[in-house]
């Protein structure tokens, strides 16, 4: 059995929520964040309940209608929170603490290559999943430390995870959801924590391909890891992210504005 890659960084996003969740005051529990519609207990009981799911708890539960809901996936996410509505905080850091040690010993009986539900309706290697499930603990892990002012992880073994995913993902969204021309290249110049230079240029099929930086660039995207991984969660809008943008512009607005890889 080969244990499912990422574990590790899991562990370590997860207990560092759990962590922060202890540090919490009454104040800190209504905070809002960056994240459409949520407080911070809101993300909380979306932690608690999404790892729930990926273990089989799923209870049966009617969803209010609420504006900010649209697609399945919403519906999904949404539950959770609206299931632990009248929770109390306590109750909520009990539960917490619960599911890390669960999920964390329950991680330990999978294969990494065996298929598993995701919340799209379709299997995934657990492997697959899990990196999935690492992005999403540590984009909330973030709201959680924006909300509070309390800093941190920005380079961790789970950060390392997501930027992984975003540098695979990034070809397709320069060239499909950006509709960058044949011909151009994008170059992210991203400083900070997890620094990298890299290009995508989109070839005579349309399609992006990802390249050393050099050459020259159709535009230039310049700004910090945090801002980055901010714009690819959909946590800040591109026309007031601190980016600096050199050559053709309008191109460079049009692929910040694509960057959302998050549902």
């Amino acid at each position: 059995m080969a244990s499912p890659k990422h574990a590790d960084a899991w562990r370590h996003t997860y207990a560092a929520s759990l962590q922060l969740a202890h540090q919490f005051s009454p104040a800190d529990w209504e905070r809002r964040t960056e994240c459409p519609a949520w407080s911070v207990r809101d993300i909380v009981a979306h932690l608690i309940g999404a790892e729930l799911w990926t273990m089989g708890d799923r209870p049966e539960f009617e969803l209010p209608d609420l504006d900010h809901v649209h697609k399945d996936f919403d519906r999904w996410s949404e539950v959770h929170v609206q299931q632990r509505r009248g929770t109390s905080t306590g109750d909520l850091l009990a539960e917490f603490q619960d599911v890390y040690d669960r999920r964390s010993t329950h991680l330990d009986t999978l294969d990494g290559a065996e298929e598993t539900p995701t919340p799209w309706g379709f299997d995934a290697p657990v492997d697959q999943a899990l990196a999935y499930r690492v992005l999403d603990c540590w984009v909330h892990e973030q709201d959680l430390r924006r909300a509070v002012g309390r800093p941190g992880n920005l380079d961790s073994p789970a950060a390392r995870v997501v930027r992984a995913q975003i540098l695979h993902t990034l070809p397709r969204l320069v060239a499909r959801e950006a509709r960058a021309e044949p011909g151009q290249v994008v170059r992210f110049e991203v400083t900070g924590q997890l620094p990298f230079d890299t290009d995508v240029a989109v070839d005579s099929d349309g399609m992006g391909v990802a390249q050393a930086s050099t050459g020259h660039a159709s535009v230039v995207l310049n700004t910090s890891w945090e801002t980055f991984a901010r714009l690819c969660s959909g946590r800040v809008p591109a026309n007031r992210a601190p980016v600096t943008y050199m050559g053709n512009v309008e191109l460079g607005l049009r692929v910040a504005q694509a960057l959302v890889l998050t549902p």
